[in-house]
């Protein structure tokens, strides 16, 4: 379709002359590709109002360009009997809206026209070209045997200790105790129990070469685990974990990791599939032999059956610059001036029919060519966030990858980049709307960002639930991260927060002894807003100058207040404040999930949300002294002096 005016876009599926008994609807920016249906999507309903037919209201606020294509996907909500949700259906569309392709219209006519003209114009333009240019090789598969089609472990190590059943080749519901194992792809998979003597392990491996000048080694891998404990008490979970370790020293790097938990007696996580680039992951890896290890650990003797299966393993590894051909689309925002002269001749003959009576009229088509010429503009931000990353920001250890799950339920997989610095903006929308979140490159010192989006609330203590979305390097921005139209984000009315962190936290004096530090300037797009206690221009991560400690915010820490902190410290944790139920300081005492406030400002050596005696014994010398100061700059373990500023 495409829009003759900028404005708002509505469709409506109607009830007349619509066979089909429930449809969905998408639409999404010019091309629309069925093999990616998250790709370039603008928007998605399934039930619009009341009816189980689909379409967009005014109240979805979907805005488009003119003479601008788009797609209109319209789709069946389930095959609910044998032969499909089968049948027809008629949409309705704004007057000004052109169907390139689709159904047939009401009434009958023909008609022919030709022309020329020439034409001004405003609005975005488009281009294609072709050449050449310095570019990354094609990834290439250096595993043989991933996917176990040989029927044996060749090229594989496959391993069991401490009275483990060995491992087997899989088939389609051979083998294993639920007998139920398949390949993701392929006929043949790796097939472990995920049960045995207490301490026994099971683990899969293999050696393979990274080279020098890699840009890229991607591992991907598919698995599912299943697991019984109902035939005896579990109180330690079984665990099972990706990683990969060099030939010629250095620490081993987790690229994966899961715990079955005890809480959920049984469990079934289906293929679940995982994309990691090694390079990214590790630099360090470069030029060695890595092995790769898939370790199944049992700490408890026979607490129930269990089950894992491995299939679709492959490293795909792209080597350094290249002379490359391609040809990229490229569209600027704002407005543009361009003239253009055409000439052509076309001929339309359409025929429809309908209810009631109608004439229709042919339309010339033509082509054209012409150049124009124009300046792009930013989008507009409904918030700007600016914040600081640096020595006093709270810390996580962050996840590195994640398969993106509108329901908050999205699979994660673990960095090696632990205590990184972060920072958290809050937002809500209260309709439908899609995400969109970019860093100003201009206004941004921090060199390389990550984001991560959440449903509210983020936990800081266990980073991979209630997650959305992840991203490390939005395309275009460098290094820095961010959420486009393609990314797909079409989030439901809700609260969520975004995460703002550093990839890396390493600097050329040690882990985090100044890290990758700096400011930010974060832009999020229309249809979200701050939610209450998020200003525009300001994020959590900055400071106030105030030690937690402070509550009347006087620079003097009161006998009461230094109780408040021993009694912290007496808990032997603390955790933030519950919805709904404050407390004086915003803390709870005792250890607890809710860790998605800022820490306690007597929590940094580590922060770890527990409060050592060495933390305790540093705001007693505030009490003794009679007063405290505000000093990021001068070194001190804290960010504060004792004693009162000059």
């Amino acid at each position: 379709i495409t829009p003759g005016a900028t404005g708002l876009f509505t469709a409506d599926v109607l009830p007349s002359g619509t066979t089909l008994n429930d449809t969905v609807i998408a639409l999404y920016c010019d091309p629309f590709d069925p093999a990616q249906p998250g790709l370039n999507l603008i928007a998605y309903n399934d039930d619009l109002l009341d009816s189980s037919l689909s379409g967009f209201t005014v109240d979805n606020s979907i805005v488009l360009e003119a003479a601008t294509a788009y797609w209109l996907v319209i789709s069946t909500y389930a095959s609910a009997t044998p032969v499909g949700d089968f049948g027809y259906y008629t949409i309705c569309l704004p007057a000004d809206v052109t169907v390139e392709s689709g159904g047939e219209g009401e009434g009958e006519g023909e008609g022919e026209g030709e022309g020329e003209g020439e034409g001004e114009g405003e609005g975005e333009g488009e281009g294609e070209g072709e050449g050449e240019g310095e570019g990354e090789g094609e990834p290439e598969c250096v595993l043989a045997n991933g996917g176990f089609e040989t029927g044996e472990y060749t090229e594989w190590t496959a391993t069991t200790v401490g009275g483990a059943a060995a491992w087997q080749i899989g088939t389609a519901g051979a083998g294993g105790w639920f007998a139920n194992g398949a390949p993701s792809e392929g006929v043949h998979f790796a097939q472990s129990d995920f049960d045995g003597p207490a301490g026994s392990s099971f683990t899969l491996s293999r050696n393979v070469d990274i080279p020098t000048d890699a840009a890229s080694a991607t591992l991907t891998w598919s698995e599912r685990v299943q697991w019984d404990y109902s035939f005896a008490t579990a109180t330690i979970p079984r665990t099972y974990s990706v990683t990969a370790t060099p030939s010629g020293g250095g620490a081993s790097v987790t690229l994966f990791s899961f715990s079955a938990p005890v809480s959920q007696s049984t469990g079934d996580t289906g293929y679940v599939d995982h994309s990691i680039d090694l390079v990214a992951e590790s630099p360090e890896l470069r030029g060695q032999t890595v092995t790769l290890s898939w370790v199944a650990t049992i700490p408890q003797a026979f607490r129930g059956p269990g089950q894992l299966d491995i299939d679709a393993v492959c490293l795909d590894i792209t080597i350094g610059e290249g002379e490359g051909e391609g040809e990229g689309e490229g569209e600027g925002e704002g407005e543009g001036e361009g003239e253009g002269e055409g000439e052509g001749e076309g001929e339309g003959e359409g025929e429809g029919e309908g209810e009631g009576e109608g004439e229709g009229e042919g339309e010339g088509e033509g082509e054209g060519e012409g150049e124009g010429e124009g300046e792009g503009e930013g989008e507009d931000c409904t918030i700007n966030v600016t914040g600081i990353l640096d020595a006093a920001s709270p810390r996580w250890n962050r996840i590195a990858s994640a398969v993106t799950d509108l329901n908050c339920g999205a699979s994660s997989t673990d960095s090696s980049r632990n205590n990184m610095p972060w920072d958290l903006v809050r937002v809500i929308n209260n309709a439908p709307a899609l995400l969109l979140v970019s860093f100003d490159p201009a206004q941004t010192t921090v060199d390389d960002t990550v984001l991560a989006v959440y449903c509210a609330p983020f936990n800081v203590g266990d980073p991979s639930a209630n997650l959305i979305a992840f991203n490390d390097d939005l395309a275009g921005a460098g290094a820095l991260s961010g959420f486009s139209v393609e990314s797909g984000l079409l989030l439901p009315a809700g609260t969520y927060d975004i995460v703002i962190s550093t990839f890396d936290g390493v600097s050329g004096t040690g882990v985090n002894t100044s890290g990758d530090f700096g400011g930010y300037s974060l832009c999020i797009g229309d249809g979200f807003q701050p939610s209450e206690g998020e200003g525009e221009g300001e994020g959590d991560g900055e400071e106030d100058g105030i030690q937690s400690a402070d509550q009347n915010a006087d620079n003097k820490i009161s006998l009461s207040e230094l109780l408040r902190v021993v009694q912290l410290y007496n808990s032997f944790g603390y955790h933030c404040e519950d919805e709904g139920e404050p407390t004086e300081d915003g803390y709870i005492p005792g250890a607890g999930v809710n860790q998605s406030c800022r820490p306690h400002d007597s929590d940094y050596n580590p922060q770890n949300w527990d409060i050592s005696l060495s933390e305790l014994l540093r705001l007693i010398q505030f009490y003794n002294a009679g007063g405290y100061a505000y000093c990021p700059d001068d070194g001190t373990e804290d960010g504060f002096c004792v004693g009162f500023s000059a």
